[in-house]
């Protein structure tokens, strides 16, 4: 069985370690929120959590990968929406060089009260910014 653990802010600090002698086989790091936000702890500067968090893994010969999520608006039931090449932009500003060791995650669970066809679009075109990222054939959904 492989366990990956999904992480971000709102599990804290933790001892990657201890996931690791507890059977934790590999972290999946929440980077990226649309077009607007990188994983900190609320005292953090933007994006410290995610880049404190992958640097741990990395100490701790963790596979670990960056999930993203797609936000296809700025608030529930507004007009301002996100498309894929504004989350795709700020990934890969967040990310910078560094290189998964399994294919990266977009997490698709807001709607935003957004039509299918706009969700369908961003997260066909988020998908499609990403394949063959990393050396995947494609991410994860």
């Amino acid at each position: 069985m492989i366990l990956v653990l999904d992480t971000s802010k709102h599990q804290g600090l933790f001892d990657v370690g201890q996931a690791k002698a507890q059977g934790v086989s590999a972290i999946a790091i929440r980077c990226t929120v649309g077009n607007y936000y990188c994983d900190r702890l609320d005292t953090d500067e933007m994006g410290e959590n995610f880049a404190r968090t992958w640097d741990t893994c990395k100490q701790h010969e963790m596979p670990v990968s960056p999930y993203n999520v797609i936000m296809p608006a700025y608030t529930d039931g507004g007009s301002d929406r996100i498309s894929a090449d504004e989350h795709l932009d700020w990934f890969f500003t967040w990310f910078a060089n560094r290189q998964p060791d399994f294919p990266i995650i977009w997490d698709c669970e807001k709607s935003r009260y957004q039509t299918y066809d706009w969700i369908t679009a961003v997260i066909q075109g988020c998908v499609k910014g990403t394949k063959g990222f990393g050396g995947f054939d494609y991410p994860m959904i």
